[in-house]
């Protein structure tokens, strides 16, 4: 018996308020050869009886109880146990248009495909998709550098391979609570050949949930997040033939500073605080950063105004040695 065309995998956690309408958008799909794996990460309110509830009314729906691991894990699990020829993620607190599933399933040929989002507030992003189909290496690297920033670092409104996601073992990293989903969508474009994108608003993103997994991040390392991005990137532009250096300083920028502060900010002594930092602007990534000439003043600035703050002078000197002015 041939399994469902595409699985739908949602990590839920404490979601109570919102699942019910995150499900409902699935199901009333327009097209309905699917399964929906519902991945209760040990939530504490009523949610994962919810899940259950769903499943009791409809066969395509598998829940699944855990104890509570982060969001990662829990599209891990999902990963583990989805049937389907294509993967899809959706966030319990966001919800679905009604032809999402539709568009996503449309040019089967293509390894990856993207479609637009919008936020409940109604705002669109800054870079909007166009409908296209790359295939050549030109074209996908292309592709990736003009519109990662803004569609392809989240995991929701793409449609995934399976067999692609098995043969290279691509999983969430649990390591990490802020960029997980960036480095698993960059793990994955490194082994596509083709990609498909579509102007169709098939994703509501909900902004305001503040209890939502996607905020958990009590675990955050900037420097394994900063090296594993390098990397990839790296092995983007050699497969690709594009020039990511400004891709990745646009991604990295905002981590490199809540590196910064995150080490600043906690309790740890000096000692260890200041060896960490040492140790944190030592790695490939930051020198990227700190050599780019094009770091906006802003950034520059907010950056040294840690350090400076917080009594860091050879940090500090050592991050204003590369320009000229401050």
């Amino acid at each position: 018996m041939n399994g469902p065309k595409i699985s739908v995998i949602v990590p839920v956690y404490n979601a109570e308020r919102w699942l019910r309408r995150c499900i409902d958008s699935i199901l009333a799909q327009t097209y309905s050869d699917f399964e929906l794996l519902l991945i209760d990460d040990g939530s504490t309110d009523g949610s994962g009886a919810i899940c259950d509830q769903y499943a009791a009314l409809d066969a395509r729906i598998r829940p699944f109880h855990k104890s509570n691991g982060g969001v990662s894990s829990a599209r891990n699990l999902g990963l583990d146990n989805a049937l389907g020829e294509w993967i899809c993620f959706i966030d319990s607190d966001d919800w679905m248009c009604k032809a999402h599933l539709e568009d996503l399933i449309k040019y089967p040929q293509y390894d990856f495909r993207a479609n637009e989002y919008r936020c409940n507030n109604g705002e669109f992003s800054h870079e909007s998709l166009i409908d296209n189909n790359y295939l050549t290496v030109t074209d996908v690297g292309g592709c990736i550098a003009s519109f990662f920033n803004e569609h392809f670092r989240m995991p929701w409104g793409k449609r995934y391979c399976s067999k692609i996601i098995k043969k290279y073992n691509i999983f969430f990293n649990t390591d990490i609570t802020i960029g997980e989903d960036l480095l698993f969508n960059l793990e994955y474009l490194k082994h596509i050949d083709s990609i498909s994108t579509s102007s169709y608003v098939g994703i509501i993103y909900f902004r305001n949930n503040e209890t939502s997994l996607t905020h958990q991040r009590e675990r955050y390392t900037p420097e394994l997040f900063l090296t594993e991005m390098c990397t990839s990137l790296k092995i983007l532009g050699n497969k690709y033939n594009r020039d990511f250096k400004k891709l990745f300083f646009d991604l990295s920028l905002y981590d490199f500073n809540v590196g910064l502060e995150q080490i600043i900010k906690s309790e740890k002594p000096l000692r260890i605080k200041s060896q960490q930092l040492k140790n944190f602007m030592l790695i490939e990534a930051c020198d990227i950063i700190i050599n780019n000439n094009d770091i906006p003043k802003w950034a520059r600035r907010k950056a040294i105004d840690f350090l400076l703050k917080n009594k860091f002078y050879m940090i500090a000197v050592k991050f204003l040695e590369y320009y000229t002015e401050y």
